[in-house]
C-alpha cells in the first residue's frame, strides 16, 4: 500500500504536475492523520471498556460483601433483640414481685450478651487503597464511604457497650450469680465452624442461676445496671445496627440500578 501512494507521488512530481502533487500529499496527510486519530479512539474505547469492567467487578464484589453484611446485621439485631426482651422480661418479675421459674436463668443469660457484628470491610479497604476512583457514579461513591463510616461509627458505639457490660459482669453480675455464661456453648461452637449459615441466636442457651433472686428484688444497684444497660444497648448497639441496615438494603439498591 506504501509503495502505491510513494509511485504516484513520484509520476505525480515527474510530470511536474506540482499542484495535483500538492494535493494528493495533503489528502495523503490528512488520510495518515485520521488514521491515528481512529487508532487513539478504538484505543480509548479499549481503555474504557476496561475501566468499565473493571467498575463493575467492583460494584459486583461490594453487593456480594454488603449481602454478607445484610445476614450479619439482621442475625445480630434478632440477637439484641431477645436480649433486650430478656432485660425487660426480669425487670418486668423484679418489680411485680412475681415467683422465680427455672427459664428465668435463660433470660438472665441473654442479658450480658455481646455479639460482634462482623461487618465485611476488606471490599472497601481495597478501594481506599487504589480504586475508589473507578467508580464514576459520584453519587454512588458518597453513599459507599457513607455505609462504611456508619460501620465504623457503629463499631465505636457497641465498643463502649461492651466495656458497660464488662463492668457489670465484674463489679455487679459476679457477686450474684453462680457462674457466668454456663450453657451448650461447646455445642454451638461447633455449629458455628462447621455451618456457612447464621445459625440462630435463639438456638445459643447460655445460663445465669442468681444466688437469691427474693435478695435481687431489694437490690438496688442490679436494677440500675440492668435497666442502664437497656437504655445503652439501644443507644449504643440497636439504633447504629438498624442504621447500617437501612443504608445497607439503600446501596445495594443503588448499586443494582447501576449494573443496570
Amino acid at each position: 500500500m506504501l509503495k502505491f501512494f510513494r509511485r504516484i507521488r513520484q509520476n505525480l512530481f515527474s510530470e511536474n504536475q506540482f499542484s495535483k502533487y500538492l494535493v494528493y500529499s495533503t489528502g495523503e496527510i490528512l488520510l495518515v492523520m485520521i488514521g491515528i486519530l481512529l487508532a487513539l479512539q478504538v484505543n480509548n474505547w479499549n481503555e474504557q471498556r476496561k475501566v468499565k469492567s473493571e467498575e463493575t467487578k467492583i460494584l459486583k464484589n461490594l453487593i456480594t460483601s454488603l449481602n454478607q453484611d445484610m445476614a450479619s446485621l439482621d442475625f445480630h439485631i434478632q440477637g439484641f433483640e431477645i436480649s433486650k426482651n430478656s432485660m425487660i422480661t426480669i425487670i418486668n418479675h423484679i418489680e411485680n414481685d412475681f415467683t422465680y421459674h427455672d427459664s428465668l436463668k435463660f433470660h438472665f443469660g441473654n442479658t450480658t450478651v455481646t455479639w460482634s457484628t462482623l461487618l465485611n470491610t476488606e471490599v472497601y479497604a481495597v478501594l481506599l487503597a487504589s480504586k475508589i476512583n473507578t467508580i464514576s457514579n459520584e453519587d454512588l461513591k458518597r453513599e459507599i464511604e457513607a455505609y462504611y463510616r456508619q460501620c465504623v461509627h457503629s463499631d465505636n458505639l457497641f465498643s463502649r457497650y461492651v466495656v458497660s457490660m464488662e463492668n457489670a459482669i465484674k463489679n455487679v453480675f459476679s457477686t450474684r450469680f453462680l457462674s457466668y455464661w454456663d450453657g451448650n456453648y461447646v455445642e454451638m461452637r461447633e455449629i458455628f465452624f462447621t455451618s456457612d449459615e447464621w445459625w440462630n441466636p435463639t438456638d445459643f442457651k447460655i445460663e445465669m442461676i442468681p444466688r437469691d433472686f427474693e435478695a435481687l428484688k431489694e437490690d438496688k444497684e442490679y436494677m440500675y445496671h440492668l435497666k442502664g444497660l437497656k437504655n445503652e444497648q439501644f443507644w449504643l448497639v440497636e439504633g447504629p445496627l438498624f442504621s447500617a441496615k437501612v443504608i445497607a438494603q439503600k446501596l445495594i439498591e443503588t448499586i443494582e440500578q447501576e449494573l443496570n
